[in-house]
Formats: C-alpha cells, structure tokens, sequence
C-alpha cells in the first residue's frame, strides 16, 4: 500500500490546486480533481436562471467539451443497460424528462425517473445551494427537449420523434446538416449536457467550475457511503469502498489498478472469498490517491506506447515571502512571526531529466530528494498493474549506456 499512501499524501500536500485548471504543453486542459468527481466530454449546455427557467443553449466546440463533473460510486462505472445516473450533468436520456414523448429509446425502465430523486435528494438536503436548486427546478419541469428543439440544438424528423442518425434527405426540409450531429459520435440521444446557470445582475462561476459545487455534493454524498472499515492505507476507521477509479493514463482508460468483483471466471484464485478479506480501502484514500496519480501523469509522466513512466515528489515546499524584506523573513527573535508560502510541489525538472534519460538524452538525473518512481501498464487480465514502485530515500544517479 506504500504507493497508494504516497499518492495519498500528494494529494493532501496539494489541496490548494483541486480543480484549478492546468494547460500541457499542447493546450489540453487537466486539473487535480475533487473526490467524487470526474471528467466527460459534453456536446450540449444548458443555461438556465436562478428562478430554473430556460435561458439558452449551444452545441459545445471540441476544445470546450472537456467537463468536469460529480459522481457516485455506481455511475463513475455504470456499463450497458445499467441505470446508475450521474448526480448533476449526464446523458439526454436521463436528463430529459420529455425525453420518451419525442421518440426516445429505452431498454427497460426509464432512466429520468431514477436521475431527478438523486437530484431532488441532493437540492433537498442541508448541503444543497442556489444553483442546484435552479437545476432541480427546471429539469422537473420535463420540458428539456422542447426547449432544445425550440433552440434549434435539437431536431425532429417529419413524425415529430428525435432524428436517430443524420441522413442527406433530411437536409431537404432542414437546408444544413447541423451542428450537433457533428459532435456527437452517435444520434443525438447520446448527447451529453451540461448545466449553467445564468444571472441578471452578478457574473457566477460556471457549475463546473465553481469550488462550491465540489463541495456541496461532496459533503451530501459523504453521508450516503457505506459503513466504516479499517482504510488499509491511511489507517484510519472511514467508509470503505469496492469501486474504484478508471481513466488513469487517459479519459478513454477504462482499465483500473485494483479491481474486486472476481466472483466469476476466477481471474484470481486464492484464499480468500471476500475481497474485503484481503484489504480494504477507504473511500476518501481510494478516491485522492487515484486523482493525485491521474493529476501526476498528466503533469510530468512521461508514456511509452501505454506504459507509464512517473517520477514524482509529494513534499511541499515552504517559501519566504518575495517581498518581505531580511528582518521578516530571518528574524531575530522567536516572537516574530515568519512570512513563509507554501508552494506545491512534485518535482517536475527531476521528471523531465528522467524523461531524457529514458529517451537517452543527455541529462542530470541526480537527487538526494524523496523522490517516487512507478511504472504502471496494462496486465494480461486487462487491467491496470503496478510494474515497479521505489521510494528514493539515498542519492539517485542514472546514466544512460553510450
């Protein structure tokens, strides 16, 4: 557990940069996500008003597709015809509650239904704010589909029903192919939405955005986990979890580095029937480790076809204050308080010479700093594997053979 608790300790040592959005080198955005969180890629937004009426909506660019998200254990790895809605911003077949009237698709039970009770738990509860409210309050008005088909984002084919999949004969009555059936890789019931909320008279921060959005849902979620159990990495007593986190090297990884539903086909055979008999693993640890380990790779990674190479360092760093002057920041006496910032930190030039060196560049690949080396790639089963973690605790020399 040593490289889940580091991850663990990383995480803790950079709370100030949870869901503050980075840029890499090639424009893409990533950010250190809150826990009960996660990342899609929405087609569609959805502005409304503090009173939860319609407002506008758009055909969201590729470049802005990018969402970040609240999530529960079910929905971060809901698969087929599995209904497990996200809490917030999800697919038209579960936000739309008109969605069935204009020719929607279900498989069996409908899928809005179990969306607006998680979403009217969560707008009803002590934890809730005025955005959550505002969304809650439009979408039971079951009216998302007309609004957006009103809007022009939506269309309707000659018998009124949603259009399944473009067709040139629909540009007779329509006169362009639009916009949405070019972002969507399916029909337009694959859609996925995205809220905002919109006022009058002050600027809000976008509902993906905003830091009391995290932390409404997470503190409403976190009375909804499951009982306590010793948390293996952390040691502490806290709700337990057997779900974790996928998209660890990319947001199309759906591979996971612990996995605890063999109960049949018997990839692992041991001793054990339960896999809370082996270990178990809190909730809180599983989620922070899994997002500092995903912030990291796309920081200073470095990945050779899908193995992933990352060398990290999890201790913040204290800085004097630039414009304190000596006396402040090296007094005299005990009594005088010392201006000090702390700065996150993770070593990022010890990751970009060790990225020469595996390239067999020439480098300085030298430290004496507690650096963390992990190797993570594929496994047969189809999951994710820890290949090689070592905690660097001596001096560190590498040079690559000439």
């Amino acid at each position: 557990m040593s490289w889940l608790f580091n991850l663990y300790e990383t995480y803790e040592a950079n709370l100030d940069r949870v869901g503050e959005i980075e840029k890499k080198h090639n424009n893409q955005e990533y950010t250190l996500l809150p826990i009960s969180h996660t990342t899609q890629n929405a087609h569609i937004e959805v502005t409304l008003t503090e009173d939860g009426e319609f407002h506008s909506a758009r055909v969201i660019d590729k470049d802005d597709a990018s969402t970040l998200i609240p999530c529960t254990e079910e929905s971060a790895s809901r698969a087929g015809s599995k209904i497990a809605p996200y809490p917030l911003h999800d697919k038209l077949s579960y936000v739309a509650g008109d969605f069935v009237a204009y020719g929607g698709k279900i498989k069996k039970e409908e899928p809005f239904t179990y969306y607006i009770q998680q979403l009217k738990d969560w707008a009803n509860s002590p934890y809730t704010i005025q955005k959550v409210k505002s969304i809650y309050t439009y979408l039971s008005k079951k009216q998302l589909v007309k609004d957006l088909v009103e809007e022009k984002i939506l269309w309707l084919d000659e018998e009124e029903k949603l259009i399944e999949k473009w067709d040139k004969k629909y540009e007779s009555f329509i006169g362009y192919k639009p916009s949405i059936f070019s972002v969507v890789a399916g029909g337009q019931e694959s859609a996925f939405v995205r809220f905002n909320v919109h006022s009058s008279n002050k600027i809000l921060t976008h509902v993906w955005k905003d830091p009391d959005m995290y932390k409404s849902f997470i503190q409403f979620y976190n009375d909804l986990l499951s009982d306590n159990d010793l948390c293996f990495v952390t040691g502490k007593s806290l709700p337990s979890t057997e779900r974790h986190a996928n998209k660890i090297r990319n947001a199309a990884d759906k591979a996971k580095l612990i996995s605890a539903n063999d109960t049949s086909g018997f990839t692992y055979r041991g001793r054990f029937n339960k896999s809370n008999e082996v270990a178990s693993i809190s909730y809180e640890a599983s989620q922070k480790a899994h997002n500092a380990l995903k912030w990291l790779i796309n920081r200073q990674g470095k990945i050779v076809d899908q193995r992933v190479f990352l060398v990290w360092e999890n201790n913040g760093q204290k800085i004097p204050d630039p414009t304190a002057d000596a006396y402040d920041t090296f007094p005299s006496s005990s009594s005088v308080d010392t201006k000090v910032e702390k700065r996150s930190f993770t070593n990022q030039e010890f990751a970009n010479e060790f990225a020469k060196a595996l390239d067999g560049y020439r480098n300085k690949l030298s430290s004496k700093a507690d650096v963390n080396i992990l190797i993570v790639d594929s496994a047969t089963t189809g999951r994710l594997a820890v290949l090689y973690y070592r905690n660097m605790e001596k001096e560190l020399y590498c040079k690559p053979e000439i």
